[in-house]
């Protein structure tokens, strides 16, 4: 396994997360106020099938 730097598991965790929080805004409608906490969305299975 490749040493990863901060900086590099950062940048990806950041990614995942965005990621995630687009399928739920734009896909599933949810509003602000109902989201979850962003850090959480790190883990845990959010899926579209588009």
């Amino acid at each position: 396994m490749k040493n990863r730097s901060k900086a590099y598991i950062r940048h990806q965790r950041e990614r995942i997360i965005r990621k995630k929080w687009t399928i739920l805004k734009d896909v599933w409608l949810q509003e602000s106020e109902d989201m979850p906490v962003r850090g959480r969305l790190n883990k845990g299975k959010i899926h579209c099938s588009c």
